[in-house]
């Protein structure tokens, strides 16, 4: 998991598997996502009712750390499912999500492409501190 010793007192595990992982931070109201290798439809067939499993969880105007280090690229109905997933975050009331960017470069050009057709809004970043440091500045810039 991602995160620093004070968070971890405030962090639920919404989903854990070999192909992604999901966690919340109640105090921050914050979605930590990690992506992880390859997937086929087979391989996450959860995946749909962990996501909405999100709702339970976040209060309205959320924030979201993707990672995506361990991203690989992914087939067209994975890529559908991503961007289905990335529009229920919206649904849900993100308000900003920062991701920490792969290494491989296509996986990168997915991501974007995937983010880009859903309208999800994201910073990109090559560490978590920094993805942290900019959502945290983020949301006391637009506090409702």
């Amino acid at each position: 998991m991602f995160t620093t010793k004070i968070q971890i007192k405030y962090m639920e595990t919404i989903a854990k598997n070999n192909f992604y992982e999901i966690h919340y931070n109640s105090k921050k109201n914050r979605v930590y996502y990690k992506i992880k290798g390859f997937w086929s439809c087979d391989a996450v067939t959860n995946y749909k009712s962990d996501i909405i499993s999100v709702s339970n969880f976040v209060r309205p105007n959320f924030t979201m750390i993707v990672d995506t280090t361990q991203m690989e690229v992914h087939p067209v109905e994975i890529e559908e499912l991503r961007i289905w997933a990335q529009g229920q975050a919206l649904e849900y009331g993100m308000l900003m999500a920062a991701q920490i960017l792969s290494t491989d470069f296509i996986s990168g050009l997915q991501f974007d492409n995937m983010t880009e057709q859903s309208k999800f809004m994201k910073g990109k970043f090559t560490n978590i501190e920094q993805a942290e440091e900019w959502l945290d500045k983020y949301e006391q810039e637009h506090k409702k």
